[in-house]
């Protein structure tokens, strides 16, 4: 069988562990928190889908490869 042995402790820096040892979850956080910021900066719903698609960008952009 295969272990899984993280490189960075999520007790340590948890958002550098998504973004090391868990990408996908990573990305999902990055469009979510993008989405959010959208949304609370300017309430129109347009906008929160912009945010969305920054932040996948930006999420896919910085994971370690």
């Amino acid at each position: 069988y295969k272990a899984h042995w993280d490189k960075i402790s999520p007790k340590v820096d948890p958002l550098e562990h998504l973004r090391v040892d868990a990408p996908g979850w990573w990305v999902l956080f990055a469009g979510l928190a993008g989405a959010a910021l959208s949304y609370l900066m300017s309430k129109r719903p347009e906008n929160t889908i912009n945010g969305l698609i920054l932040g996948i960008i930006f999420g896919v952009l910085t994971i370690e490869s």
